[in-house]
């Protein structure tokens, strides 16, 4: 189950995700997400969730009273009698963070916080629009700590304009030093229509090279590796056991729920996304009808294409298998000169049945999904 909970209290300049900064609208959007969830409920009886993330916009910034409602209404109505959700994740930014929140969190068993700290560099924190400090993002973490979390995340963005590689790695040491659990690593990227593209397009600043922004990525999969964390998703780095069941469900192509303004789902084949539009979210829901245009049947070429994509960002890689007995013809003989270069290549591999990107590969993963498709 996933909740998009679409307001923040400012925007980042790199941020292309649906979200507002009217507060006051909080109660009625709150109001609106459970009437969606009890009308997906009637449509989605059989449906039974086993993972919970709540994301944005900025959830934190949600009153304890509306996030504990919303987890009562999946409780009540999309998991087994007595049974509960393994993985309740909740994102915070670091400005957020008391103990009475997260002492409150805990009591209505959220069990995983994902903390948007970014960077431990002020600069790039002012840079990126942030509204909070290093400091502050230390002090969140003592009280994850001194509250009990101990499976929480770190998002880390890399590649900020300006940034010379020593000022990256200082704030990974930082991080990998005050012992996460998880560690999600982010390259900045450019999304049409945020501040961040206008500010590189009119020439106001210059991106870091490509070359640059591999020369950071690849000494972070060693540095995060020799720490003892496992790169078992392209940008997601846990210790052993603290994967993030939630997004795994995704990119294994495993059925999901989406409620809130621009939540997406993917169920018995079809999939569909929640209209990003906050005025038609309410007039629909309000209407009594779930607010998302007609769902989209998966053809099992599709279905191979996206568990192709999907399947090369995890260190899994790709059972051969599956993809024969979906699309019913084997991916090494259909692609057998592309795949026998890139091994030649050192950018993949072969291995107990499936097909692995290497750390090389994974720099150019995007270039290879291209030749495989």
């Amino acid at each position: 189950m996933y909740i998009h909970l679409p307001i923040c209290k400012s925007r980042c300049i790199y941020c292309d995700f649906f979200s507002q900064t009217n507060a006051g609208l909080e109660n009625e959007i709150v109001d609106l997400i459970l009437r969606e969830i009890d009308l997906a409920a009637l449509k989605y009886p059989d449906f039974n969730a086993q993972t919970q993330y709540l994301g944005g916009g900025t959830p934190s910034c949600f009153s304890d009273s509306n996030i504990k409602k919303l987890l009562q209404a999946i409780r009540s109505n999309f998991t087994s009698s007595g049974d509960d959700l393994k993985e309740i994740t909740v994102e915070m930014n670091p400005d957020d963070v008391d103990l009475d929140k997260l002492n409150s969190y805990r009591e209505m068993g959220i069990n995983r916080i994902s903390l948007g700290v970014q960077s431990f560099d002020d600069r790039a924190l002012r840079f990126l629009s942030r509204r909070h400090n290093s400091k502050q993002n230390l002090s969140a973490i003592n009280l994850l700590q001194k509250a009990g979390f101990t499976n929480y995340s770190i998002d880390l963005i890399f590649a900020v304009p300006g940034q010379a590689d020593s000022e990256f790695f200082q704030s990974l040491e930082t991080a990998i030093e005050l012992e996460p659990a998880h560690i999600s690593l982010y390259c900045l990227s450019s999304e049409p229509g945020t501040e961040l593209s206008r500010m590189l397009d009119s020439g106001i600043i210059c991106a870091l090279s490509e070359e640059n922004q591999a020369v950071m990525f690849r000494e972070a999969i060693i540095r995060l590796k020799s720490a003892g964390f496992r790169q078992y998703e392209l940008s997601n780095f846990a210790l052993p056991g603290h994967e993030c069941q939630h997004n795994l469900i995704y990119w294994n192509m495993q059925e999901y729920l989406g409620f809130g303004p621009s939540a997406h789902s993917f169920y018995h084949g079809s999939r569909w996304g929640n209209y990003p539009d906050l005025n038609k979210y309410f007039e629909i829901v309000k209407s009594s009808n779930l607010p998302h245009p007609p769902e989209e049947k998966l053809s099992a070429q599709r279905w191979a294409e996206e568990l192709l994509m999907l399947s090369l960002r995890l260190d899994e890689g790709l059972n051969l298998n599956e993809y024969h007995r979906i699309t019913g013809h084997s991916l090494l003989d259909g692609k057998k000169e592309i795949i026998e270069d890139l091994v030649k290549n050192g950018l993949a591999e072969i291995k107990s049945g499936s097909m692995c990107l290497t750390i090389e590969g994974l720099l150019v993963a995007d270039e290879i999904l291209v030749k495989l498709l």
